[in-house]
């Protein structure tokens, strides 16, 4: 399985709950990959050693800091997420990416 593959199939799972602890996991460490990859982006570096020298943290703390409201949960559902694909996709992401 490829990496877009996983990121559609965590996503699907994160949208039909209740979501296990694996895909959780998942889900945080592709977002967590997102959130590095666009704090090293070469636009973003001044930027990036300034946070990181002031908070006096690691990249992947500041990463995660940068997500953390994303991945925010109640009742076992990570509810931002949930709600901008329910808007963004009504009828449903399945009718999106039915080859899922």
């Amino acid at each position: 399985m490829n990496d877009s593959e996983t990121v559609k199939r965590v996503l699907l799972c994160v949208l039909n709950p209740p979501t296990n602890h694996f895909t959780s996991q998942k889900l945080c460490e592709i977002c967590r990959n997102f959130s590095i990859a666009t704090l090293c982006l070469k636009k973003n570096e001044l930027i990036k050693k300034e946070i990181l020298f002031k908070l006096d943290c690691t990249l992947e703390e500041l990463a995660f800091d940068c997500i953390a409201d994303l991945l925010e949960r109640r009742d076992e559902k990570f509810i931002h997420i949930i709600n901008y694909f329910n808007k963004k996709f009504p009828d449903g992401i399945e009718q999106v990416h039915p080859d899922i």
